[in-house]
């Protein structure tokens, strides 16, 4: 009976020492699939993190030449500003400047009525008449200059020089 009851033992033990390696085998075979399936599934996240700083390091690159880009509009954007701003000025004093001599002008303006440019063309009418009796005198005087024998010209740069404001 001893006999049998050790081999009963050993028996049970055999079979729980079985049971037991059954068991974790099919543990190690589930860990070893869970393994494998999250060493693939760290090996698809690792290559997706790849591609994720690429882009990233290129959207960084992007960023960079727009600010440098947006820097230099803005550089080039203020200084035609400051441009603009100096033409204003100028052009703001050159109006300033034409519209006090318009007024002053305008103002002169308002002394002037009919009566002033009927002056200017009785004026206008006497230079013309004048002009006309100073051609006349001189062909009288240069005919009297033939008949006395004189040269006109030399006579003409005596009476200037005698007649001339200093």
């Amino acid at each position: 009976v001893l006999f049998s009851r050790k081999f009963y033992y050993r028996k049970y033990h055999v079979i729980l020492l079985m049971t037991c390696a059954i068991f974790y085998c099919r543990k190690y075979e589930r860990e070893l699939a869970a393994n494998t399936e999250n060493s693939e599934t760290i090996s698809n996240l690792k290559i997706s993190n790849s591609k994720l700083e690429t882009q990233l390091r290129s959207c960084r690159e992007k960023q960079h030449k727009s600010t440098v880009a947006l820097d230099k509009y803005r550089d080039q954007t203020e200084s035609k500003l400051t441009n603009n701003k100096e033409d204003l000025f100028r052009v703001t004093a050159e109006r300033d400047s034409i519209r006090y001599e318009y007024e002053k002008l305008k103002s002169e303006m308002r002394g002037i009525d009919q009566h002033f440019f009927d002056e200017v063309e009785d004026l206008k009418y006497a230079l013309q008449e004048s002009a006309k009796l100073n051609k006349i005198y001189e062909k009288t005087l240069t005919s009297v200059c033939k008949k006395s024998k004189v040269n006109y010209q030399e006579a003409l740069l005596k009476v200037m020089s005698k007649h001339s404001v200093p």
